[in-house]
């Protein structure tokens, strides 16, 4: 009787057994495999944005320095520009008060014969 009850596992010592030698050990390896593909996927993943934040940095560096080139030529017409037009005021300065003492000088001699013509009158 005893052999009898050992050879007729009851269904849920069966069931019992079959999860824990055979299906659980499945499961974990296929929880094991899904763990390290995730890994491997999330690494690749990083390594992607990685790779496109160095890539977009460099872009933007790239612009930067392109753009400070610009603005430093901008800059070196803006300041030639200045000097041009800063030499332009000063000559043309020196001009007009050129022209203020020739005036002033007309004047004066208008004024001197203006006199003189007025004395030989009053004589």
């Amino acid at each position: 009787m005893g052999k009898e009850l050992a050879s007729k596992a009851l269904p849920s010592e069966n069931y019992l057994a079959f999860y824990l030698n055979e299906e659980i050990p499945r499961l974990r390896e296929a929880l094991e495999t899904e763990v390290a593909l995730r890994k491997e996927i999330e690494a690749k993943i990083l390594e992607q944005f990685t790779d496109q934040i160095n890539d977009l940095r460099d872009t933007f560096d790239a612009e930067r320095k392109e753009r400070e080139v610009r603005e430093e030529e901008v800059i070196a017409i803006l300041k030639n520009i200045a000097t041009r037009v800063s030499d332009n005021i000063t000559k043309m300065r020196r001009e007009r008060e050129k022209n203020e003492e020739v005036l002033v000088q007309l004047v004066e001699k208008i004024i001197q014969k203006l006199r003189k013509e007025t004395a030989q009158l009053d004589l």
